[in-house]
């Protein structure tokens, strides 16, 4: 079981609880190992969230300066999974199969519609969690089944199955040359 003790990374500007850094109204979100996660593609995210941690939001934006969710999503699957998504929220949305609620795995995107006219994007985690680029703190995790998000949520897809992902999956240190 993992420690319940807040610790603290000198690159996160959140406490990181259980594993998971967390923030505002994820600050009880704590990793109990309880779920079942394809090797290799939790802990690539994972790796990938701490580098993006607190990296404000802006929309057009694609690098550490400001991001807004779709670039973030597709930074991710370039940069660790080698694997092309486009670049709009509602292009990703059009990729691979749909999937439940109930079947969500790491590195499926879940998408929700905040307002009538724009669409969010985030990656899943594992656990009801999920990274994405919020408008208004950043890059960060929450929880699906935050009121906020639960009400919003509008789809899942996989646009790479598990198998393949986990084996396109890459540390910082051996990270894949993308042609193209």
């Amino acid at each position: 079981m993992a420690s319940t003790a807040p610790l603290r990374s000198s690159a996160a500007p959140y406490p990181i609880i259980g594993g998971y850094q967390t923030s505002g109204d994820n600050v009880d979100i704590e990793y109990t190992g309880t779920q079942h996660r394809p090797i290799g593609v939790h802990d690539t995210l994972m790796s990938e969230y701490r580098e993006w941690a607190g990296t404000p939001y802006r929309f057009g934006g694609e690098s550490r300066d400001g991001i807004d969710c779709s670039a973030l999503t597709q930074r991710i699957f370039k940069e660790r999974f080698n694997y092309a998504l486009p670049r709009t929220a509602g292009e990703q949305m059009k990729q691979g199969r749909r999937v439940s609620r109930a079947a969500l795995k790491p590195g499926d995107l879940v998408f929700f519609k905040p307002t009538r006219r724009l669409n969010h994007v985030g990656v899943y985690l594992g656990d009801g969690l999920f990274m994405h680029a919020s408008s208004s703190q950043g890059v960060m995790i929450s929880q699906l089944d935050n009121h906020y998000w639960a009400r919003r949520y509008v789809q899942a897809r996989r646009p790479i199955e598990n198998p393949q992902l986990a084996s396109r999956a890459s540390t910082p240190d051996r990270i894949p040359t993308v042609n193209g």
